[in-house]
């Protein structure tokens, strides 16, 4: 299995909540939140159905009229990110 063919999973034990507009989330096991911005929100809502990074990349580059390199770059970093916080898991 390749990276690409991995399924980005989030990890739906975190406690979510929209205050001013950001969304916040909060992992009680490590006593941890995280602020999203607005495009950050826009794919952890995305990822409430599992999805792969080129599908998710794709969906973000029509919505965003952005550099669709550019766009799968930057969403691999922060899923990466994510991934390494315990947010995300990548299964087969």
């Amino acid at each position: 299995m390749t990276r690409d063919e991995a399924t980005i999973v989030r990890n739906e034990g975190l406690l979510a909540a929209t205050i001013d507009a950001e969304l916040v989330l909060l992992d009680r096991e490590r006593g941890e939140y995280y602020g999203f911005d607005p495009i950050a929100t826009d794919i952890w809502n995305r990822l409430a159905t599992p999805q792969t990074v080129p599908v998710l990349a794709a969906a973000l580059a029509e919505a965003y009229e952005g550099d669709p390199a550019v766009i799968e770059r930057d969403l691999r970093a922060l899923l990466e990110e994510m991934r390494a916080r315990g947010m995300v898991t990548m299964t087969a």
